[in-house]
């Protein structure tokens, strides 16, 4: 039987990736996909008010079905005069949501964002145009967005408004998978910025308009945070007394603490992968040969291989 003082030496440092996911939700909650409503008339279901300005029979504002995305339902607008859909939500002055809008061309059809002051001024809007593409209206300015775009296709808008950005503050606006464009609040209308109303709008004169919206909800921003902790611990050197009986590694305690016993099996931590710690556990059973020592009775130390 021999005895075996086995000496390891070797830094520890452990490093662990954690990914935390922060939740920074839109302040923006009102959410209409109209697939709860009746087929047919807007006006009444869900809070929405339609008004037919030019009085005449062909101004309509219908839930439809013929939703080219799905089985989702959609408003469409026909109408050879002026007509509005409105609904107003509780007043917010920053938020994140989206909404889906088609125009044919004919005359004007617009999405505008309605401050809560009395008079309820405009805080912005956006405009199919018949000529000038889609623009982006906002006090004095008109700004476009699209120069062109394809009558009849849906169209995704995600806009993001804050008060709190700028002097008086901002609102960035994409179209489809673009990129955000920011624009400031110049020059406004109101002192108020915040939005209490929404409006569907379409003009048009002498011509058939048809229009759509749908798909109103708030988005959810995920932040994805990777956070990366290191734990390093100073040179380790433990020492551990073992008997080799038979050929077998048979390890003792060390002052009353089993350290060790046979290891038949190596798992993996499930928190960490194959490679978290590269080649560590192979270089020390490698270096086990030249650091293990047999010591002599005389005092004397030879390397057991």
């Amino acid at each position: 039987m021999k005895k075996l003082f086995t000496k390891f030496l070797f830094p520890l440092v452990l490093m662990f990736f954690t990914v935390n996911f922060v939740s920074a939700n839109s302040n923006w909650a009102f959410e209409d996909t109209f697939e709860s409503y009746s087929l047919g008339n807007l006006n009444g279901q869900g809070g929405w008010v339609v008004t037919n300005h030019s009085g005449n029979s062909n101004g309509i504002a219908n839930v439809s079905t013929t939703y080219p995305d799905g089985d989702t339902k959609y408003v469409e607008m026909i109408h050879d005069g002026f007509i509005t859909a409105v609904h107003d939500i509780t007043p917010l002055n920053s938020g994140i949501f989206q909404l889906r809008m088609r125009h044919n061309k004919k005359g004007l059809f617009y999405f505008n964002a309605l401050t809560s002051d009395a008079s309820s001024q405009m805080l912005f809007s956006i405009k199919f145009t018949e000529s000038k593409g889609i623009i982006l209206e906002e006090a004095d300015q008109q700004i476009s967005l699209l120069s062109d775009y394809d009558a009849d296709k849906w169209y995704l808008f995600t806009i993001n408004f804050d008060q709190k950005i700028g002097e008086a503050g901002t609102f960035k606006i994409k179209i489809d998978d673009g990129i955000y464009k920011e624009y400031t609040y110049d020059n406004p209308e109101s002192t108020v910025f915040d939005f209490a109303h929404m409006v569907f709008g379409s003009d048009s004169t002498g011509e058939m308009a048809m229009s759509g919206f749908s798909d109103i909800k708030p988005i959810p921003q995920n932040i994805e945070l990777v956070t990366e902790e290191i734990i390093q611990e100073d040179t380790a050197i433990t020492s551990i007394k073992s008997d080799l009986i038979d050929g077998q590694i048979v390890t003792a305690p060390i002052d009353g603490v089993l350290i060790s016993e046979t290891i038949t099996e190596t798992t993996t931590p499930s928190s960490f992968s194959s490679n978290s710690l590269p080649d560590m556990t192979a270089n020390v059973i490698e270096a086990l040969p030249s650091l293990s020592e047999n010591i002599n009775t005389n005092g004397t130390t030879t390397t057991t291989f």
